[in-house]
């Protein structure tokens, strides 16, 4: 599956693929939906590698679980790089 966050407006597009994984079909789009999603004993870490990421201007991967709407538990790995403009993050994709 593939994501896009738009460090600008904050919004998040998720591909089919990445609904189907995650479980979720009506998901909002916001950070912090996602974030709710993650499992709060990863939250931090996926997180810090996101930001610190972002800060950087440069690539990441984390491993983390998610939390589905269903209670079950998924293990994802997460790969992203920042989209630049004038050497500043203003999207990632993953």
């Amino acid at each position: 599956g593939v994501w896009v966050a738009d460090l600008r407006t904050g919004q998040i597009d998720w591909s089919p693929e990445v609904r189907a994984i995650i479980g979720v079909p009506d998901f909002d789009g916001t950070l912090d939906a996602w974030i709710a999603l993650v499992h709060p004993d990863d939250r931090a870490p996926a997180v810090e590698a996101f930001e610190s990421a972002v800060a950087a201007a440069r690539e990441y991967s984390v491993e983390f679980r998610i939390v589905r709407p269903d209670g079950s538990h998924r293990w994802l790995s997460n790969l992203a790089c920042p989209r630049l403009v004038d050497g500043v993050a203003v999207a990632m994709v993953g």
